[in-house]
């Protein structure tokens, strides 16, 4: 495959709303059979709208200018709440939910559901932005950025982060994920057994379960985070916490990877006896709501990529467009 086209494919790869439409496609047999309303349809429509919110914050840095970024997130979120209400109020649920073909009102089912998680979540870091910019703790924040320090060939950053494979990292925030959704639809049982009446409002107002939940399952993440010192030289690569290390020579490596900025913020190095990894996103308190336009790790200065370059690695042009690799051609 052309290195263009790798490019475009791990970029379409990173974005949250195409594994959105995946959950709408594992969803669609029970949606064709008239049961949307069903615990595992419910539970991937509330994983899409996640997955929704999470991939629109992040597509806000994209705008360079913070007034622009905050209109466009409240127009959304705004726009998001009002479509809510009006299906209720004016048209009915009832009504679109009795569509034909069953695919069709199904659909219109698993979308109002998945909206409920995305105006929360979209609402919440809309929230959490605004007060972080009346806060205004950039002076503070900046301070703390980590730096590379150099010294006769070797190459430190101390950094905080957790000692956690990427793929490990999201399977436990989607378990967090379903673990929310089947509370927040245990909610939404209990009060209908009870006889409570179930509305656009009293769906809404129970959100914050899905969100408590999913926030403590990120809070044990970010709880197994610990210092570690990244070092670099030009014999080895070593990844240390404490008297604990991950050190490999740079001869071994295959590739190193760096993405500076997102949740998914993490360094690391591959060699034939795995990766290491080190996610520094998951492990920042101020990077689940807010995508802060800082970078969390520091790109690699000039004098470490010549060290890398001298080692036989060479940068990855087909590198997706938020992070540096560099690669041992084979």
């Amino acid at each position: 495959m052309p290195a263009a086209a790798r490019s475009r494919l791990r970029s379409l790869l990173s974005h949250g709303s195409l594994y959105a439409v995946v959950c709408w496609l594992a969803a669609a047999w029970w949606l064709a059979r008239g049961e949307a309303a069903e615990f595992v349809p419910f539970l991937l429509a509330l994983l899409a709208g996640v997955l929704c919110g999470t991939d629109f914050v992040d597509a806000l840095q994209r705008f360079d200018r913070l007034r622009t970024r905050l209109l466009v997130h409240a127009g959304v979120v705004i726009a998001v709440a009002a479509a809510l209400a009006w299906s209720t109020a004016s048209v009915g649920l009832a009504t679109l939910f009795r569509l034909e073909p069953p695919l069709l009102s199904g659909t219109f089912f698993f979308l109002f559901i998945a909206a409920l998680p995305f105006t929360a979540w979209s609402g919440l870091a809309l929230f959490t932005h605004i007060t972080w910019e009346l806060i205004d703790r950039r002076p503070m924040i900046e301070s703390a950025t980590p730096e590379w320090n150099g010294e006769r060939g070797v190459y430190t950053l101390k950094i905080r982060a957790v000692p956690m494979s990427t793929t490990t990292g999201l399977v436990i925030l989607t378990a967090g994920c379903l673990l929310g959704g089947g509370a927040y639809l245990s909610a939404v049982v209990a009060l209908q057994h009870i006889g409570f009446g179930i509305g656009t409002g009293v769906l809404v107002l129970l959100s914050p379960i899905f969100l408590v939940v999913v926030a403590a399952t990120q809070w044990l993440v970010r709880r197994r985070a610990v210092e570690h010192t990244v070092r670099l030289t030009t014999s080895i690569i070593d990844l240390a916490a404490g008297t604990n290390t991950m050190v490999a020579p740079l001869t071994a490596v295959r590739s190193v990877r760096l993405r500076p900025r997102g949740l998914l913020a993490r360094i690391e190095y591959e060699t034939a006896d795995g990766r290491r990894t080190l996610l520094v996103g998951m492990g920042h308190p101020s990077n689940w709501m807010r995508r802060d336009e800082r970078p969390l790790i520091p790109r690699f200065p000039k004098r470490i990529v010549d060290l890398l370059e001298h080692s036989g690695l060479s940068a990855d042009e087909s590198a997706a467009p938020k992070e540096l690799r560099f690669i041992r051609e084979r």
